[in-house]
């Protein structure tokens, strides 16, 4: 009866019961089929906003790293890592040639890392009015003092056009604006033609050139200097690579500076010229670079330094090709007078090497004045220690005994 009336199936179950689960599965299987459909449209718009991505990270610079291309946005980049106080990163792709100096103006009193990190970004000089390339300057307020501690600038590739100035320079015109640690690192300046191709002038302290590579330059490859009463002081040098410059590796007017580690080949004048004293140079190498690998006014202490010889190779101007210099003849030139300390001291190997047919000694010295001493390990020989010419009086040698 109930079969013949409708009113259940077989299994027991009511007409309403069988609807019930009927519409159940019917909403499942829509429910599922929405669900696929939903998640293959969300992979597809996943998989479309993924390669969005990929495609604006291929198009930006990596990391963030900025990119200039023209003298103007560089300049820009720079100030505005000196204005925030900041260091700006450079793509390494980065390849600029500027028509005038790009100069960096620092107004403010700094105690943190600021400055930029080149990352081998080339800047390429087509200035022709002896204009530095790049140039750091620190600027003190009308009634205030700005000390800036912290510029960094590493990596840098400055290549220069012979007619210009420096590649890179730090100037500090007052003491009440000084330029306090900084730090140059693994930078390179070639083709200069400035007094220094890295020139440093001013009130800068506490200063450390590390890895620095400059050569091929018209003057000195590096140049250091007062401005009046503005003094480097306490400048360090280390692993300096200053070769084939028409003059002299490093220039310092500055006694209050430190060489550590260093080759300089086939300069022209000498590898390091100090004409007012140099506090220490060791481990420094020179080749074939002028007549003498080191010359100095006054005191100088040189430790584990080497002359090498060949009694004939000299550099030449890079544009006129004219001779610059004599062929190396000996590791110091050293004259004398009097002021606060007045000695050279040769400690350690301090030696000549020669090779070629060339020959060498160890010191030519000069005392027009005064009194002072050369001092000479017990192992070095007297006789290695020349006078200029006959009438100049030879200074005080003496040979250091262990205790």
């Amino acid at each position: 009866m109930r079969e013949l009336c409708g009113l259940v199936d077989a299994s027991g179950r009511s007409r309403a019961a069988r609807e019930s689960l009927v519409d159940r599965n019917r909403r499942g299987f829509v429910g599922g089929a929405s669900a696929i459909a939903l998640l293959a449209g969300s992979s597809a718009a996943l998989a479309q906003q993924k390669n969005s991505v990929a495609a604006d990270a291929a198009a930006r610079p990596k990391a963030g790293m900025a990119k200039p291309t023209s003298r103007a946005e560089l300049s820009a980049i720079l100030q505005a890592a000196a204005d925030s106080q900041t260091v700006a990163v450079l793509d390494p792709m980065t390849d600029v040639t500027v028509d005038k100096t790009v100069e960096i103006v620092q107004r403010v009193s700094t105690n943190q890392l600021w400055g930029v990190i080149g990352n081998g970004a080339k800047i390429r000089s087509a200035i022709r009015d002896r204009a530095p390339v790049v140039k750091y300057t620190v600027l003190p307020g009308e009634r205030t003092e700005t000390s800036s501690r912290g510029l960094t600038i590493e990596t840098l590739d400055i290549i220069g056009s012979l007619h210009d100035g420096p590649g890179l320079m730090l100037h500090a015109p007052s003491s009440r604006g000084a330029i306090y640690r900084a730090i140059l690192r693994d930078n390179a300046t070639s083709s200069s033609g400035g007094l220094g191709a890295l020139h440093i002038k001013g009130a800068v302290f506490e200063l450390l050139v590390a890895g620095h590579a400059s050569e091929n330059n018209r003057q000195h490859g590096v140049a250091i200097e007062h401005d009046d009463k503005a003094i480097v002081s306490n400048c360090m040098i280390h692993g300096l690579n200053s070769s084939r410059n028409t003059m002299a590796g490093l220039y310092t007017a500055s006694n209050s500076v430190d060489v550590v580690q260093g080759s300089f080949v086939n300069n022209g004048d000498s590898g390091i010229n100090a004409p007012v004293g140099i506090r220490s140079v060791a481990f420094v190498n020179g080749e074939n670079t002028g007549q003498f690998v080191v010359r100095v006014g006054g005191f100088a202490n040189l430790h584990n330094c080497e002359a090498s010889t060949d009694g004939r190779t000299i550099q030449h101007d890079g544009l006129t090709g004219k001779p610059a210099g004599a062929p190396t003849e000996a590791l110091v030139d050293y004259w004398a007078f009097n002021q606060y300390s007045n000695d050279l001291k040769l400690t350690g190997e301090c030696k000549v090497t020669a090779y070629g047919g060339g020959t060498g000694y160890l010191a030519r010295v000069r005392q027009a004045a005064g009194s002072s001493s050369v001092w000479l390990e017990p192992w070095m020989d007297r006789e290695l220690v020349r006078r200029t010419q006959r009438s100049d009086r030879l200074p005080l040698i003496k040979q250091v005994t262990a205790t």
